[in-house]
């Protein structure tokens, strides 16, 4: 079970992360690409990894599929993931990153939003 489904953005947050989707550039991409491996590895290195913890690398692994492997995505679809992945990226977010337990509670409700709008409207994506 979606261990993020008991934790929801308020509609302030999606209000707030939508304006800054909307600044998002492109150009960064090719920069997350190379930046996510090191932060995916060090999460799979830890001695025990959580259910939220487990969500968020199986996420952010759709979420680099959709990106590198799907062909003509609209450039609002590349920004709430360009997003979403440099949100996870970052250290000291809403929930500092380094706080045992709960510092990726965050990352994995902003990286679940992301999935779940791109399951809804384009569900072929994670079947390709």
């Amino acid at each position: 079970m979606d261990q993020t489904s008991n934790f929801h953005l308020t509609d302030e947050d999606k209000v707030k992360y939508l304006e800054q989707i909307d600044k998002i550039d492109l150009t960064i991409v090719p920069h997350l690409i190379r930046k996510l491996p090191e932060k995916l590895e060090d999460l799979l290195m830890r001695p025990e990894i959580n259910t939220i913890e487990a969500e968020l690398i199986r996420d952010v692994s759709k979420l680099i599929f959709v990106l590198e492997a799907i062909d003509n995505i609209s450039e609002n679809l590349a920004r709430k993931i360009a997003f979403s992945l440099t949100y996870f990226l970052e250290e000291e977010d809403e929930i500092p990153d380094s706080i045992p337990d709960i510092g990726l509670l965050d990352d994995a409700v902003v990286v679940r939003w992301i999935v779940d709008d791109i399951m809804m409207n384009h569900p072929d994506y994670f079947k390709a």
